[in-house]
């Protein structure tokens, strides 16, 4: 049986594959797609979440239940990599997605999938605290960070989040406020 963190770490790997090569090949960001770059994006986060699948050869018949909720079904049911990549593209901000799955401290989550340009072995501050993790995407825009958590679930309620039941993000908004980010100077963090 593969564990839910499993089939999230599939997710994961896709996404930052995808992203991690779309400046260097030249592709513009999601908001700036045309219809048939955004056509284009879409089959490629497709074809590469389905490789990493399709990797993990799982023997569990739900997860050819998850296969079409995730992937869709081409000319029918939109999954939900259209739907993550539709919200991409309508997000109204100014900030421009720079690193993905950043690593600080020991290692987190399957090797090889950290940028290198943003990763570091050593735990960073947090408030007055040094923490260790992964962050799924930052984005940088001209005087805030924007700390992006890619959430398969439910999201934190805000009491939860108030309440230290979910601290996740604030301890991320901590570190980035700190200037706890290699190479990148202490900014706040947008919400």
């Amino acid at each position: 049986e593969v564990s839910p963190l499993e089939k999230v770490n599939v997710l994961h790997e896709a996404l930052f594959e995808f992203h991690i090569v779309r400046p260097d090949a030249g592709l513009p960001l999601l908001r700036d797609c045309s219809d048939d770059q955004f056509a284009d994006a879409l089959r490629e986060l497709v074809r590469i979440t389905s490789e990493k699948r399709d990797q993990l050869r799982i023997p569990d018949s739900f997860w050819e239940v998850e296969k079409e909720f995730i992937l869709g079904q081409e000319g029918g049911r939109r999954g939900l990599l259209q739907s993550y990549l539709e919200m991409e593209k309508l997000r109204n901000v100014t900030s421009v997605p720079r690193f993905f799955e950043a690593r600080f401290g020991r290692s987190v989550g399957p090797e090889g999938r950290s940028d290198p340009q943003f990763s570091v072995p050593e735990p960073v501050p947090g408030g007055v605290t040094l923490l260790e993790g992964k962050v799924d995407r930052v984005e940088i825009g001209e005087d805030y960070f924007a700390i992006v958590d890619y959430k398969t679930g439910g999201v934190p309620s805000g009491k939860d989040i108030a309440l230290g039941f979910a601290p996740q993000l604030p301890l991320e908004a901590a570190m980035a406020t700190a200037g706890g980010f290699a190479g990148v100077p202490a900014a706040p963090v947008s919400r």
